[in-house]
Parts: structure tokens; sequence; C-alpha cells
């Protein structure tokens, strides 16, 4: 009988140990996956600012396109209709042939 008690003991030792063990492993998941949603999180809102400030640069750049383009026809108002107007003949003709 010492023997089945030892041998108990010897079980519950161990399941003791399995238990300690997967304990100490479901923390260090869990503070894994706190670690990578804070860096996937962190690399999200990098990439958000960095489109966001791309996109103020374009805009930016289109604006003052646009207000190049203004000052242009301003400055040559014949000059830009002739050409707005080959354009467009030429955009018609091969529009045509299609």
């Amino acid at each position: 009988m010492a023997n089945t008690s030892t041998g108990n003991a010897s079980i519950d030792k161990e399941l003791t140990a399995l238990r300690d063990d997967l304990s100490a492993l479901k923390e260090d998941l869990a503070g894994l996956a706190a670690s990578v949603g804070g860096v996937a999180a962190a690399g999200g809102r990098a990439a958000y600012d960095r489109v966001k400030d791309q996109a103020a640069k374009t805009r930016d750049q289109a604006t003052r396109a646009a207000a190049a383009v203004g000052e242009e026809i301003e400055a040559r108002p014949l000059t830009s209709v002739a050409i707005a107007f080959g354009a467009g003949f030429l955009l018609g003709k091969l529009l045509e042939r299609r």
C-alpha cells in the first residue's frame, strides 16, 4: 500500500507541475498576444500617418498645379483656347475610329 500512496503522490506532484506549467504558458501566450497587438496597432498607426501625409502632399501639389494652369490660361487665353480645341479635335478623331 505504501507503493500505491507513493505512486499517487508522484502522480499528484506531476499533475501539479503540469498545471503550473500550463498556467505559466497561458500567461506567456496572453503577454505575447498583447505585444503582437501593440506592435500591429503601432504599425497600423504609422502606415495611416504616412498615407495621410502623402495625401496632404498630393492635394497640395494638385492645388498648385491647378493654380498654375489657371494662371497660364489667364496669361494666354487665345493660346489656351486653341490648345483646348486641338486636344478636343484630336480626341474626337481618335474616338471616331473605334
